[in-house]
C-alpha cells in the first residue's frame, strides 16, 4: 500500500510540475505583442526631380545600376547626360565609353535643349 501511495505521489508531482510549466509557457507566449505586418513601400513618384533615376532609366539601355553609377559621378538628369563628356564619365564610372556615347546621343534627343528637337 505504501508503494502504491509513493507511485501516486510521484505521478501527482509530475502532473503539478507539468501544469506549472504549461502555465508559465502559455503566460510567456501570451504576453508577447502580436507582430504587425509592415506596410509595402510606396512606389517612387513619376516626377524626375523627385526620383533622379527615373529620368536616367527612361533612356534605352540605362538600368538602375547604371543610373546609380552616373548619379555618383554627378549626372542626375538626361539633360546633364546630354552635355556630359563620354571619356570623362567612363573614367569616373567604369562604364564603357561606347555605351556612354550612345546614351549621350539618346539623352540629347530626349532633352528639350537637344539638337534634334530644335526644329
Amino acid at each position: 500500500m505504501k508503494r502504491l501511495l509513493k507511485v501516486f505521489a510521484f505521478l501527482g508531482s509530475l502532473g503539478v510540475a507539468g501544469w506549472l510549466l504549461r502555465n508559465r509557457v502559455v503566460a510567456v507566449t501570451m504576453n508577447r505583442e502580436p507582430e504587425t505586418p509592415r506596410p509595402a513601400p510606396e512606389p517612387a513618384p513619376d516626377d524626375p526631380a523627385a526620383s533622379p533615376q527615373g529620368d536616367l532609366t527612361s533612356i534605352q539601355g540605362i538600368g538602375s545600376s547604371d543610373a546609380l553609377l552616373l548619379e555618383s559621378a554627378g549626372v542626375v538628369t538626361a539633360a546633364q547626360l546630354a552635355e556630359a563628356d563620354a571619356a570623362a564619365l567612363a573614367t569616373r564610372t567604369g562604364i564603357a565609353e561606347t555605351h556612354l556615347e550612345n546614351w549621350i546621343e539618346l539623352a540629347g534627343a530626349l532633352s528639350p535643349t537637344g539638337d534634334s528637337s530644335s526644329g
